[in-house]
């Protein structure tokens, strides 16, 4: 056989080797089984951005009040510690810097869980569940996973921790005139009540006072829960610009406002024939709240008659 002959077909005969072994590589591919498909991985955010969460927290509210501080970040989550008040009822994770870890859960969320108190219905232990949204700058939105474990958690009466709170933001300091909200007792009320006292008034405020109408005057009652008896305030008014007020005052001796110790409550009016003595549409609310002696502040003497 010619020598050239010879050479086409050993390498006509490597052609087709070649192709044979290439179609077996692309038939072997092509049944190999496809990787799973999942969800796309969220991944945390960076440690630099993350750390910037460190901080303290708040809302604008006074009462109830609610606080948040974030200690450490990890590219795990983040230490903190959160507290809620109303009054006497306080509810709080992590408080007196025992910090409690939230988990991330996402690239701008984390999770925290804590056990409760059996539920009364199945007797099982309910969990009381945090969830934290830092997707907006210099903002945590903390919603409860669990309401009824944190209601177990903190007590029915308590605000819980559900809130937007911001960076750095501290509650609006109480004006006396946030217990009236008709613009025009504002100078009045302002009047009547010497600064010295007016914190009596808007320590014990919530700044929506429970309102009653009685004949043409309107009262404005003032309290926080658990704390009625000693921290509250009843403020009634009639046009053109008369009032009547009483506060209570747990420590009349403090800062010498007054020389009896003791539980305490103080009347004020610029009323001159209602000086010696509260209306009697305000007996119902003394009565109930008001404990230990009265003093009528625009009175001779501060005394009271039948008080």
């Amino acid at each position: 056989m010619n020598p050239r002959t010879n050479r086409s077909l050993l390498i006509a005969v490597g052609i087709a080797i070649m192709l044979v072994a290439l179609t077996g590589i692309g038939l072997r591919f092509q049944f190999l089984p496809k990787p799973f498909v999942s969800a796309p991985i969220i991944q945390p955010h960076r440690t630099t951005d993350f750390g910037a969460l460190s901080g303290e927290y708040g809302t604008e509210s006074y009462q109830p009040a609610f606080n948040l501080k974030i200690g450490t970040t990890t590219p795990k989550g983040f230490w903190f510690s959160i507290e809620t008040s109303y009054g006497a009822h306080i509810c709080a994770f992590g408080e007196q810097d025992e910090f409690k870890f939230a988990r991330l859960s996402g690239a701008h969320e984390a999770s925290f869980q804590a056990p409760g108190n059996p539920n009364p219905n199945t007797g099982k232990e309910t969990i009381c569940g945090l969830k934290f949204d830092f997707l907006k700058p210099d903002t945590i939105i903390v919603k409860e996973a669990n309401s009824w474990g944190c209601r177990a958690y903190c007590g029915v009466v308590g605000p819980g921790f559900e809130n937007t709170y911001i960076k750095n933001l501290k509650p609006k300091e109480p004006d006396i005139t946030m217990l009236v909200d008709d613009a025009r007792f504002t100078k009045p009320l302002k009047d009547l009540i010497p600064e010295r006292f007016r914190h009596l008034f808007t320590e014990c405020a919530t700044g929506h006072p429970e309102i009653e109408e009685k004949g043409n005057k309107a009262l404005y009652m003032s309290g926080l829960p658990g704390l009625y008896t000693i921290c509250g305030s009843l403020i009634s008014v009639a046009l053109p610009d008369h009032i009547w007020a009483i506060v209570l005052d747990p420590a009349p001796e403090k800062d010498g406002r007054l020389a009896d110790k003791g539980s305490s409550s103080l009347y004020f009016t610029n009323v001159k024939v209602d000086a010696n003595a509260p209306p009697p549409e305000l007996e119902d609310w003394i009565n109930s709240q008001a404990q230990g002696k009265m003093y009528c502040m625009n009175a001779p003497e501060k005394r009271c008659k039948n008080f």
